[in-house]
């Protein structure tokens, strides 16, 4: 039986997006033949939120092992603030323990999964003490991102400097890396067209689409569960319209098209009068540290009173509670191309009104067409705000969709469920390892 390592620094009790593909498949991987060991870093040293609720949804057979690295007092040095840093030799050593006492490397896959890119680094030195393994990695967000470069109007987290030196590293660390894994998968074809733009010989290496899966049993175990969130009262008059994930000023013109949108509409339907947008865990700074995105948008558009934003990560408990008690979902996406929006599963499973709003090229628009789960409107860099809001209320608020449960076509969804997505990834880290054609995304 082939053993699967997963390399995710981040992982439950941990509220982060980056080990969601990792803890989703969890559940599958022991009837799809793999054993499973799965390397995290000690959550009371990630300088992040936690959700006990995420342990709740663990399959207990899995194997966890946490490390401990740096603590968090390191992370107040300059070059110490990424626990892929701080946790980089513990994580190493238990890869060495763990695979050096299997004598099957051939059997043996080691798949990264994080956005703690640092991590990466290891990659050609493992490969190096142990040539037999099989390598993959999970290109979840770009490491060596151009989007900065290409809209400096817009300042990148952390300021111009620290991402310029940051930047520096990524770009010497990332050729070096990718030359030495067997495989890859993306979130995003964009990614991969970039780094074949970058690197020519890369476009040898074997890789998947493969988006977040959405988990329908996340919903069932909420509901048994019966948590609370306490963001705002269903059913107390108001038409309660959710947005939850990260913002930003990306994100500016989708924003700024739904607010139009609303608020001109509601000038003729008194109905919509009663919209109260709530955006909510806008900013994935740590606990006291964040700033909201949205408000000063939502005062400009006239929608100040009727939009209320939550800068704070909330629990994923809370969260997927907010998207099952909305009257209606919005999804404002952003005007980078490749962006692919995982967070639109957890909305389509939610059940609720949907509205997306995503540049034309995004995966999105693909998955909403094909599953009739809710409306989707495209824009790129030559529409302007308000073309793209008169589209919203043609296409969604003056039929009345944002009041009508979409027909899902849940047979044709299944292909996005965590389930689907996990077999895949299975069958495409076989190939890889067998040496065989993947079969995918060619």
């Amino acid at each position: 039986m082939p053993e699967l390592i997963i390399v995710s620094p981040n992982f439950p009790p941990v509220n982060t997006p980056d080990h969601q593909r990792v803890r989703q498949s969890l559940p599958w991987w022991h009837n799809l033949g793999w054993t499973v060991h799965v390397l995290a870093v000690d959550p009371a040293q990630l300088d992040a939120p936690q959700d006990p609720f995420l342990l709740e949804l663990l399959p207990p057979e899995i194997e966890v092992e946490r490390v401990c690295g740096l603590g968090l007092a390191w992370s107040r040095i300059p070059g110490f603030g990424s626990s892929g840093y701080r946790a980089l030799k513990s994580i190493f050593r238990a890869l060495v323990r763990v695979i050096g006492a299997r004598n099957y490397t051939k059997e043996i896959v080691v798949y990264f999964s994080t956005t703690q890119f640092p991590v990466h680094v290891l990659i050609p030195t493992l490969k190096k003490k142990f040539p037999g393994i099989t390598v993959v990695m999970d290109y979840q967000d770009p490491w060596v991102n151009d989007y900065y470069a290409e809209h400096p109007e817009i300042t990148p987290p952390g300021g111009r400097l620290k991402y310029r030196l940051s930047s520096m590293l990524d770009a010497f660390f990332e050729p070096r890396v990718l030359r030495h894994i067997d495989g890859m998968t993306t979130v995003s074809p964009d990614y991969r067209r970039v780094l074949c733009q970058r690197y020519p010989w890369f476009s040898a290496t074997p890789w998947l689409e493969l988006p977040f899966g959405g988990a329908s049993g996340d919903f069932e175990r909420i509901s048994k569960l019966e948590v609370e969130q306490t963001l705002f009262q269903p059913g107390d008059g108001n038409l309660h319209w959710v947005y939850v994930g990260r913002a930003g000023p990306y994100m500016e013109t989708a924003v700024r098209s739904i607010l139009r949108a609303i608020f001109r509409a509601s000038a003729a339907d008194e109905k919509l009068q009663k919209v109260r947008l709530h955006f909510i865990g806008t900013d994935y700074a740590p606990p006291g540290r964040e700033k909201k995105s949205i408000q000063h948008i939502a005062q400009q558009e006239g929608m100040g009173e009727r939009c209320v934003e939550y800068p704070a990560r909330v629990p994923y408990s809370v969260a997927l509670k907010c998207l099952m008690d909305a009257d209606a979902i919005v999804m404002p996406g952003s005007n980078d191309s490749g962006y692919s929006a995982s967070k639109l599963y957890p909305c389509i499973l939610a059940r609720r009104p949907l509205l997306a709003v995503f540049h034309n090229n995004s995966t999105v628009h693909r998955v909403i067409d094909e599953t009739n789960a809710g409306t989707s409107i495209a824009f790129d860099s030559n529409n302007d705000v308000d073309s793209i809001s008169q589209q919203i209320q043609q296409a969604w608020l003056e039929p009345g969709l944002w009041s009508i449960t979409p027909d899902t076509d849940w047979e044709s969804f299944e292909k996005y469920t965590d389930r689907a997505m996990t077999k895949r990834l299975s069958e495409f880290l076989d190939a890889v390892r067998t040496g065989r054609n993947p079969g995918c995304n060619r």
